[in-house]
C-alpha cells in the first residue's frame, strides 16, 4: 500500500482498494487484530493485477508494561509476471511505559 501510487500512470489506469480491520479483547490480558486487504488494479495495457493480504495479530500483556505481540500475515499478488506469495510471523517483545493502552 502507498500513499500516491505510480505517478508514471494516467487517468486510464483505475484502481480500488478494500481495507476491513476487527479488533477483539477477549481478556484484560489478551487482545489482538484481524485485517483483510483486496486492492484491483485495471491497466488500459493489460497488465491487470489483483492483490490481497490476510493477517492476524494476537496480543498478550504479562504486566501493564510488557507484552508479547505476534503477527501471521499472507499476501498474494496476481499480475502479469505470475503469482507471487508471501508468508511472514514475527514475535515481537513490546515494553509499553505507559501501560495497557497503546
Amino acid at each position: 500500500m502507498s500513499y500516491t501510487g505510480d505517478p508514471t500512470l494516467d487517468n486510464a489506469n483505475q484502481s480500488w482498494r478494500m481495507v476491513e480491520y476487527f479488533d477483539w479483547q477477549m481478556t484484560s490480558r489478551f487482545s489482538g487484530q484481524f485485517q483483510i486487504v483486496y486492492q484491483k488494479d485495471n491497466r488500459p495495457d493489460g497488465d491487470d493485477q489483483n492483490w490481497l493480504s490476510l493477517g492476524v495479530r494476537p496480543l498478550y500483556a504479562f504486566t501493564e508494561q510488557f507484552k508479547l505481540s505476534t503477527e501471521i500475515g499472507r499476501d498474494q499478488v496476481e499480475a502479469p509476471g505470475g503469482t507471487r506469495k508471501l508468508t511472514k510471523f514475527t514475535i515481537a517483545p513490546t515494553w509499553s511505559p505507559a501501560g495497557p493502552g497503546y
